[in-house]
């Protein structure tokens, strides 16, 4: 069976955009699922139409906002129990990236088909910076350059939040995460490099805009984040991650609770 492209999208208040995102990368992906980490704008109610109209998406809510790192670990557990149902296998692909814009959809075949010509486990798009304030450029040069360290890889743009992996890679590192913030990048960066799987990150991607959000504290916590990672890895420590439907999350508004999703064929998720 050729390998599928599962697009992971994390949303918060994307009103703006999210509906262009998934058009453009609709052609790209055979499944969607869209993590809205409780927006309080129109996000969840424009997601339920367009899943009404294309049954290959699917979405759930947090019922309160959980940050970056949050949603993408409750996508990573659905993907997880997609596996257990025998609905994704080991050599599908997830490819992640930002729901506002940053990223440029059409970049998606780039990375994925590094994955199916079976050169890497796990593709990080290395991004332009020319719309990026100078501040910005020099601390993603710092972080890149502290999960090199701590990875024991020599990473370009580690905090890029585009990338591809392999489901089975997935399944392998999700045992060690427990991200916080926006520190699931320097996490997955250390735990794929010290777990032995090949990394490519010099994939040139374009951004066409940029939207600040991160803070100061945040890069902060980035860094202890990598040694958190380094620190569970080489203790084999592993983190007992269990998706609690009912708290945390939100049915989609309209949803037949009776059934099962369409395309996905999640039993019990609601």
């Amino acid at each position: 069976m050729a390998s599928r492209a599962v697009l992971l999208l994390p949303v918060y208040n994307e009103s703006t955009t999210i509906i262009d995102v998934l058009e453009t990368a609709d052609p790209f992906c055979d499944l969607i699922l869209v993590v809205d980490d409780g927006s309080r704008d129109a996000t969840r109610e424009l997601l339920d139409g367009y899943a009404r109209a294309h049954p290959q998406l699917f979405f759930v809510s947090h019922h309160t906002n959980r940050g970056m790192s949050g949603a993408i670990l409750t996508g990573f557990l659905i993907l997880r129990e997609g596996v257990r149902l025998g609905i994704l296998n080991g050599d599908d692909i997830v490819v992640t990236m930002d729901s506002d814009g940053q990223h440029d959809p059409r970049d998606i075949p780039t990375l994925t088909q590094i994955l199916k010509d079976k050169q890497a486990d796990l593709v990080l798009g290395r991004r332009t910076f020319e719309k990026y304030p100078g501040v910005k450029r020099l601390g993603n040069w710092g972080l890149t350059l502290w999960a090199s360290w701590w990875s024991g890889f020599r990473y370009q743009d580690a905090e890029c939040g585009f990338r591809a992996l392999r489901v089975e890679l997935l399944l392998d590192i999700l045992p060690y995460f427990n991200p916080t913030q926006y520190g699931l990048a320097q996490e997955m960066a250390v735990i794929a490099a010290r777990r032995s799987w090949r990394i490519i990150n010099d994939v040139t991607i374009h951004v066409p805009r940029y939207r600040s959000g991160a803070k100061i504290s945040n890069g902060f916590n980035n860094c202890l984040s990598a040694v958190r990672a380094w620190r569970r890895v080489s203790a084999n420590h592993v983190v007992d991650h269990q998706l609690i439907w009912p708290d945390l999350l939100i049915p989609p508004s309209g949803a037949d609770t009776k059934n099962d999703h369409p395309k996905w064929g999640l039993k019990g998720v609601f």
